[in-house]
């Protein structure tokens, strides 16, 4: 589940120490001086954590433990159990006990899960209309990306494949095989899991609440507002045409007084030419295939996210 972190701890014993390339300069998150940023290689392929040591012996770390830990090419997501190694392989690598990773102060991060899909996540992005108090902000041509931002923290949901393909970390033959959709839940605060969990503070509150840190990705999935059962404006309006409206017009219609009621009255139109007939048939039948197709897709997430859920929850003794 866990993902981009930001971790801070002491350890004096790492001042002045070649962990790897200094490839750039940050500040100090002290003085505000500069402090050279280092490349934490994984050894086996270009992943990288970035590890900055001020001259007091703090030690920031940010980065992708996941990508790290499992490779950049990887689909997997960390489980307890790969996350506690990934722990241990972090503090092998640094020359530090892991309890000093565990009790290292955790300022911000991202858990998430890869899911699996029969069809293309663009199918189903654009079903995720709202989110209350968070501002939904969508990228890429065709809804590649949805994006519900808070002040504290933000819920980010996208083409997991189509974004390797960009990044050439996936093979492209592959790539046509697979459907992902990337679900995340990114904490900017770790006030913001207060009322949610509890005190989140140190790397080892994330193994001692991973359950509850499940529930939470689960539950604040739940709390947007999904096409199906409301009729639902896909889109922004201010991107709507005259056309776009009408057609919203008569979805609402057609929902209200069923398919086949409509198709009835349009039988029965008394000064109807046969032909403007035919074409009304048309074009309930291709609103309303549209309509179902997204809810369609909308009911095979929602089952892709149960099973991811339930495989992530540590099972109970």
């Amino acid at each position: 589940m866990v993902d981009k972190c930001t971790i801070r701890f002491f350890a004096s014993e790492l001042v002045n120490k070649d962990l790897g390339e200094i490839y750039h300069h940050g500040k100090d998150w002290e003085t505000g001086k500069p402090v050279p940023i280092m490349k934490l290689n994984n050894d086996f392929d270009n992943s990288f954590l970035a590890v900055a040591v001020n001259p007091n012996g703090k030690i920031k770390i940010t980065g992708s433990l996941r990508k790290w830990y499992l490779g950049g090419r990887s689909i997997k997501d960390l489980s307890p159990k790969t996350f506690s190694l990934a722990i241990n392989k972090l503090a092998i690598k640094l020359g530090v006990a892991p309890g000093k990773i565990l009790n290292a102060r955790i300022y911000g991060f991202e858990f998430g899960k890869n899911i699996r899909l029969d069809s293309s996540p663009a199918l189903v992005l654009p079903c995720l209309l709202k989110r209350n108090r968070l501002k939904k902000n969508t990228y890429g041509n065709n809804i590649e990306t949805v994006d519900f931002v808070g002040e504290n923290y933000s819920l980010s949901l996208y083409d997991k494949v189509k974004e390797m393909n960009e990044n050439g970390t996936i093979n492209k033959v592959f790539a046509k095989k697979i459907n992902i959709l990337r679900y995340e839940v990114r904490i900017k605060k770790t006030s913001a899991l207060y009322n949610k969990i509890g005190d989140v503070r140190t790397v080892y509150d994330i193994k001692k609440y991973w359950n509850r840190l499940v529930n939470v990705w689960y539950n604040e999935f739940k709390k947007i507002e999904l096409l199906g059962a409301i009729i639902p404006i896909t889109q922004e309006v201010n991107l709507w045409r005259a056309k776009d409206f009408r057609q919203y017009l008569m979805l609402i219609g057609i929902v209200n007084i069923t398919p086949e009621f409509a198709i009835s009255i349009i039988d029965n139109l008394g000064k109807c030419y046969p032909s403007s007939k035919t074409a009304l048939r048309k074009e309930i039948k291709k609103i309303t295939q549209q309509h179902s197709t997204l809810s369609n897709n909308t009911t095979a997430f929602l089952n892709a996210l149960d099973n991811a859920y339930n495989c992530s929850l540590i099972p109970k003794l």
